[in-house]
């Protein structure tokens, strides 16, 4: 094996394993992709020193993405809709987005809880 193949002709049993079969092979990849970014964000917004404030971004940015991926897991897993790849594909950076935009509202609510 050369340093420059990729390890699925190395061992064609790596390329047989998904996590997900139900799921077409695109759509594995994209959630499997998903899955390390989410993973490795959230253990790196843990690291950074502001009070867990982004890594409270990330958590929820990710519980919002699992129950929406589950949904498509359960209802439709082989589709080949657009709207489903590029949610599984780009969601969770759409979702960090929209949480880290929304974090001044979180903060205006809790403070008409403490008046």
């Amino acid at each position: 094996m050369k340093w420059n193949e990729p390890i699925n002709q190395f061992s064609p049993r790596l390329k047989s394993r998904r996590l997900f079969p139900s799921l077409s092979p695109e759509n594995n990849t994209a959630v499997c992709n998903t899955f390390v970014t989410q993973a490795l964000s959230v253990l790196i917004g843990g690291l950074i020193l502001d009070g867990g404030q982004f890594a409270k971004i990330l958590c929820f940015a990710s519980l919002v993405w699992w129950p929406v991926f589950l949904r498509i897991l359960i209802t439709r897993p082989r589709t080949e809709e657009r709207w489903d790849r590029i949610f599984l594909k780009a969601g969770f950076p759409i979702l960090i987005a929209v949480a880290f935009a929304s974090s001044p509202v979180w903060g205006w609510l809790r403070s008409l809880l403490h008046q």
